[in-house]
């Protein structure tokens, strides 16, 4: 079981794991706490769901930023940090991403997210998309490895061989768009399935 150390003094409190703090506040962030941030050196910093606030400011030694499921977070996401790894997008997240780091090699965009994914870094090398999106996914990186794409129901119409990908869908996921011009490398396409009787 993993426990987390809860700090608090009179002004704040917060939690932390290892490497891993989270803001458990539906507040903007602190001024006491990014610098705490930046003085441990912190890799993960996930938000409490309700948290809706501007993010640009956050030190660089950030490597993972975490939304989590129910996230309300729907900000534009400008000025993130230089060695940001990996970002995950959780629910109501519905702004166009058009500075991502360059060093970013993980994505995962789950919900209300709508907009087209053209300019996303080299470097990523895992994207999940699961929800509302549905445009096409036409200039994907060139390091790319693994393509998930989530909750597509009663899919059918599946060719790697034109690189188009149909899905025809009764739930969750919104994506009916081919996949054009993949990556020249090898790339692993995960689609999962439900079936309902």
């Amino acid at each position: 079981m993993i426990s987390f150390t809860n700090y608090q003094d009179e002004h704040m409190m917060y939690y932390k794991y290892e490497y891993t703090y989270i803001w458990p506040y539906n507040l903007p962030l602190d001024a006491k706490f990014l610098n705490i941030l930046e003085t441990e050196q912190a890799k993960t910093l996930e938000f409490k769901p309700s948290f809706n606030y501007d993010i640009s400011y956050l030190p660089s030694c950030i490597k993972r930023i975490i939304f989590p499921v129910n996230s309300d977070f729907n900000q534009p996401l400008t000025n993130l940090p230089i060695k940001l790894e990996e970002l995950e997008l959780y629910d109501k997240f519905n702004q166009p991403l058009y500075s991502l780091p360059h060093g970013l090699k993980r994505l995962i965009i789950n919900g209300d997210f709508n907009h087209p994914l053209d300019n996303l870094p080299s470097t990523l090398e895992y994207l999940e998309i699961r929800g509302e999106f549905n445009y096409p996914l036409d200039n994907l990186p060139s390091n790319l490895k693994m393509l998930v794409i989530k909750e597509v129901y009663d899919y059918d119409d599946y060719d790697l061989k034109s690189c188009i990908l149909r899905s025809y869908n009764k739930s969750q996921s919104k994506f009916n768009q081919p996949i054009n011009r993949l990556p020249n490398k090898y790339v692993q396409i995960k689609i999962t399935t439900k079936l309902y009787q």
